[in-house]
């Protein structure tokens, strides 16, 4: 009995014996129909693929095959082989998860996350859209929620400053020179102050500082500090929807 090329569903020919029409025909084409529109059901989803979701529930099983959330919960990869053998080993350790063991696989676990498109598709070129390492990583992760913007982040700026007029008042508190008279010579005139009497006698004035003094005055200028320091909002204009994981039926 001939049977179609992909399903493999069988049609009887020409060749076929008389009793093509039996139960054991018919069984088995209603098998292989079955199948087929099981994978149309599910939309020709593949085992570990991940899905968008609207919903708060999961997927009816029974009419769209086995879906779960994906929250990075582990199952057994004997139980869920296709899954398994599509999912990416490196997010059984993702975010910091505890390995759950050989046999084991977890589902991505996109809880608050973005997902991006890795810079370099596995065995393709990279596009250098996004340059850091980690963005040719499967299941890397990157970015914060929120930032502190550091002094080296800061655009170079200047500020502004407007100083007040001041004056510094003078203190004088006047001074006099006190006079010595002694006894001078005639041979040495020019340590007389005056005229020299008849004795000699020599008049000498002795030094005296001033003792004035400029006060202290503040300027009054005062730079002010700006800003709080705090960490600004790093995320785009977001909506929050839940993403599923197909497993195997």
């Amino acid at each position: 009995m001939a049977k179609t090329a992909t399903w493999q569903i069988p049609y009887p020919d020409m060749a076929s014996p008389a009793d093509i029409q039996g139960i054991d025909g018919i069984d088995d084409l209603a098998t292989r129909v079955d199948v087929c529109l099981t994978q149309v059901r599910t939309q020709g989803a593949i085992p570990g693929e991940v899905k968008l979701w609207p919903g708060g529930t999961l997927p009816a099983q029974a009419t769209y095959g086995h879906w779960v959330w994906a929250d990075g919960a582990a199952y057994s990869a004997t139980t869920y082989p296709l899954s398994a053998a599509n999912i990416a080993t490196a997010w059984k350790t993702f975010a910091g998860a505890a390995d759950p063991g050989a046999g084991m696989f977890r589902v991505p676990d996109l809880r608050g996350l973005s997902p991006a498109g890795v810079d370099q598709m596995p065995g393709g070129a990279r596009a250098n859209r996004t340059t850091r390492a980690v963005a040719i990583v499967i299941a890397g992760r990157t970015g914060e929620e929120y930032h502190t913007i550091t002094l080296a982040e800061s655009p170079a700026h200047a500020h502004g400053l407007t100083a007040d007029s001041h004056t510094h008042s003078v203190y004088d508190p006047g001074h006099y020179h006190s006079v010595t008279t002694g006894s001078g010579s005639a041979s040495n005139p020019a340590n007389n102050i005056g005229t020299n009497d008849i004795n000699n006698t020599q008049h000498n004035t002795n030094g005296a500082g001033t003792g004035i003094s400029i006060y202290a005055a503040a300027s009054g200028v005062a730079l002010a500090n700006a800003g709080g320091g705090g960490a600004h909002e790093n995320v785009p204009p977001t909506v929050y929807v839940p993403y599923i994981v197909k497993l195997d039926d």
